[in-house]
């Protein structure tokens, strides 16, 4: 038979245990799930990345076209943004051929401030090469746009360019494509593609 003094023992470890279970299960747990409910997740995907030609003439130019689609929740704002760090400009270098996005597409050139490290806080960076940025905003869910570019290279040899997209609110891992590869200046992966330019 407990005594009233064995009673108040199991009732105070009872109240003690319960305060730390919700203690730890408030701090640690409750956060993140109420944060993964809480915020929506756009997840880009580049469907299609056509380059018209592997191999040119220096002097020649070949045609890029992009197809990226929003596969998760709506964004706020989807960006498909095309980086050439060949370049030293790229107004005279890339022509905008066609584009259904909301928004006008816009060049951006060494120097200029770039917005970096999405995931965090918000910075801004200057560019060291130029790029090309398409968005629209809002971008629903299952919505596709597309751009098409021509490009003229500067010099002979690999003509590099950059491929990303990111959507906003960039919530986590899924908010950006590609997932994997190579990491950009904006601390970004990016898909890489290239163009042999030749002597000719």
């Amino acid at each position: 038979m407990m005594t009233a003094s064995n009673k108040t023992i199991v009732i105070a470890v009872a109240i003690v245990a319960s305060l730390t279970f919700y203690f730890v299960f408030s701090v640690f747990y409750l956060p993140d799930y109420y944060q993964s409910l809480k915020k929506p997740s756009p997840i880009p995907y580049l469907s299609e990345v056509n380059i018209s030609e592997s191999n040119i003439q220096y002097g020649e130019s070949f045609d890029i076209k992009i197809t990226s689609t929003n596969l998760g929740d709506s964004a706020d704002i989807q960006i498909v943004s095309l980086a050439f760090p060949n370049l030293t400009r790229i107004d005279d270098h890339v022509s905008i051929i066609s584009h259904d996005f909301r928004q006008s597409p816009f060049f951006i050139e060494i120097d200029d401030d770039v917005v970096s490290n999405y995931a965090s806080t918000f910075e801004t960076i200057p560019a060291m090469y130029p790029s090309l940025e398409a968005y629209s905003r809002p971008w629903k869910s299952s919505e596709t746009y597309h751009i098409g570019l021509e490009v003229t290279p500067d010099k002979a040899g690999k003509f590099v360019i950059f491929v990303k997209s990111v959507g906003l609110p960039h919530t986590n891992n899924q908010s950006h494509f590609p997932s994997d590869g190579l990491i950009d200046y904006q601390r970004e992966f990016v898909k890489v593609y290239s163009v042999n330019v030749t002597e000719p």
